[in-house]
């Protein structure tokens, strides 16, 4: 799974507050949205979320890395809009 994809689940359930709210927020399933947060952890070796059957919790852990990933996300969101700016320039240029 990509990274961008991984963080984004992760930004999205703090945000939301559930896993079920961060699919609807993304668009897909709560599966991949869990699917995506394990292969996060996994790859990180460490525990990002507590969940129980009533909330998520960032873990110390997930807050540091949580809070480094906004702005990341952020930073992408961005790149894609100073580029999709210079795309839409460039065609009505060439009109």
């Amino acid at each position: 799974m990509d990274r961008i994809s991984e963080m984004t689940a992760l930004v999205s359930i703090v945000e939301e507050g559930s896993f079920t709210e961060a699919a609807h927020a993304m668009s897909v399933s709560r599966s991949t949205v869990s699917k995506l947060v394990q292969s996060l952890e996994a790859r990180l070796s460490a525990k990002l979320l507590n969940r129980t059957t009533q909330s998520v919790i960032l873990t110390e852990a997930g807050r540091a890395y949580y809070n480094q990933m906004r702005l990341i996300l952020y930073l992408v969101d961005q790149l894609d809009a100073t580029l999709l700016d210079s795309d839409l320039e460039s065609r009505l240029t060439a009109s």
